[in-house]
């Protein structure tokens, strides 16, 4: 019996020696393990595994890992950032404008006086009208002015050069009804720009008032326009009456029809200096008809055509009219 015993406890002593070298073996591959993964996990991973002191998860930590794995889809690729929003957007707008206005600025310190563009520059679109059109026109002709002429309205095709038109014609109006003799009026000197479709009316200020044409005087001729009016000829006429001394009124109605108008008076002008040094200068106002057929007044865009004697550095024989060049 005593050897028995003896046996047993031999036997478990054995076995518990041989299971206490098994757990300490396996006790040091944890630690191994646990540490090459310290190596390898980040700080944040590895402090929202963290617990409190009142054993409950990190909710700071965790939330952060929770975004930073929300910020990718199931492909691994970024999600797209939520669109910002209106305030952002013109934050935005307001430095971006700033940093131009910054290299434009920038830009004209290094331009010499005679690069800087001079006077007003306006690009008429289908949302202006002849109102606004003329304002910009009238600001130029105030004394206290900043910006004065000349004043270039660019425009294409023809409602939006009947616009330009009627608003130099409303300007030419309110300057003579405002400002009276201290004001000698304006003119314009319409040209084509890039092609045949897109105007410029170059706005001046006169330094002398001139002669207007009369309808029915012997050294004024009346030119009727309409849409189908072809404006190459139309401009022949126009140039040959100022090489003959004569003034010429273009009367048109409707918007396809001054711009015919002024087509053909940007084209007479190049007819007229491809020959010499002559030029003609435009002043647009209005008059009213009564077409046949109707009861009720109509409105008729007149271009009055001039000569144009003014020279770029001043006339001081300019006693028909002109223009000085504008500063």
């Amino acid at each position: 019996m005593s050897t028995f015993t003896g046996n047993l406890d031999s036997a478990l002593s054995t076995g518990r020696v041989g299971a206490d070298d098994e757990i300490k073996k396996r006790i040091e591959d944890l630690e191994r393990e646990a540490q090459s993964l310290r190596g390898e996990l980040s700080v944040d991973q590895v402090a929202s595994s963290d617990r409190n002191n009142s054993g409950k998860p990190n909710r700071r930590n965790n939330n952060r890992s929770s975004n930073n794995n929300r910020s990718h889809n199931n492909n691994g690729k970024a999600r797209e950032q939520p669109a910002p929003r209106d305030g952002d957007e013109k934050r935005q707008r307001r430095s971006d404008n700033s940093n131009n206005n910054n290299d434009s600025n920038n830009g004209d310190n290094d331009m010499d006086d005679d690069e800087r563009p001079r006077g007003r520059v306006k690009w008429v679109s289908q949302e202006d009208d002849a109102k606004s059109v003329s304002r910009l026109i009238i600001g130029a002709a105030m004394p206290d002015a900043v910006v004065g002429f000349p004043v270039n309205l660019h425009s294409k095709y023809d409602l939006n050069t009947n616009t330009a038109m009627k608003g130099v014609a409303v300007a030419v109006l309110r300057i003579n009804e405002d400002f009276g003799e201290s004001h000698a009026g304006i003119c314009c000197l319409p040209s084509f720009r890039d092609n045949r479709n897109e105007m410029t009316l170059t706005v001046h200020s006169l330094d002398v008032q001139p002669e207007m044409p009369v309808e029915g005087e012997e050294d004024t001729q009346v030119l009727s326009v309409a849409r189908s009016t072809e404006y190459s000829v139309l401009a022949g006429a126009v140039a040959k009456n100022s090489r003959d001394g004569k003034m010429s009124i273009l009367k048109a109605i409707g918007a396809s029809a001054v711009f015919c108008g002024v087509r053909a008076l940007a084209t007479a002008r190049e007819y007229l200096q491809s020959d010499g040094d002559e030029d003609i200068m435009v002043i647009p106002r209005f008059s009213k008809t009564i077409l046949d057929g109707r009861d009720t007044e109509t409105t008729v865009t007149e271009l009055c055509v001039l000569p144009n004697r003014g020279e770029e550095d001043g006339d001081e024989d300019m006693e028909e009219g002109g223009f000085v060049e504008d500063n």
